[in-house]
């Protein structure tokens, strides 16, 4: 199987590519610190 065919597949499981997926886990992350950043104070 061809790393495309792969890349395809992921995508279609996930509806979104790995970068996409990547971004997404980082920003949640950045709004979870910040979120109980203010939330604490």
């Amino acid at each position: 199987m061809t790393p495309e065919l792969q890349a395809l597949q992921l995508k279609v499981l996930l509806g979104h590519t790995p970068l996409q997926v990547v971004f997404g886990a980082l920003i949640g992350i950045l709004v979870a610190i910040v979120g109980t950043h203010f939330i604490a104070v």
